[in-house]
């Protein structure tokens, strides 16, 4: 939480970029969650549905619309 919030706060004072904040979306779908889980065994990268999710949150940050399915 610590972390996030210095890059939320630092990286717009670098000139145009984007900060999404991933943490909140990918809380609930951690390794314990066996039925919707979005990240790969290592527990560091996301696997196929984790990935689709990236996808889609960053397609909806820069675009303002939902995303393609």
């Amino acid at each position: 939480m610590n972390w996030n919030a210095v890059v939320k706060d630092e990286v717009p004072t670098h000139g145009v970029s984007l900060v999404e904040p991933l943490h909140d979306d990918f809380y609930a779908h951690s390794l314990s969650n066996k039925a919707d889980g979005w990240f790969y065994k290592d527990c560091i990268h996301p696997n196929t549905a984790g990935h689709n999710q990236l996808r889609a949150l960053f397609w909806t940050a820069i675009t303002g619309e939902a995303a393609p399915m």
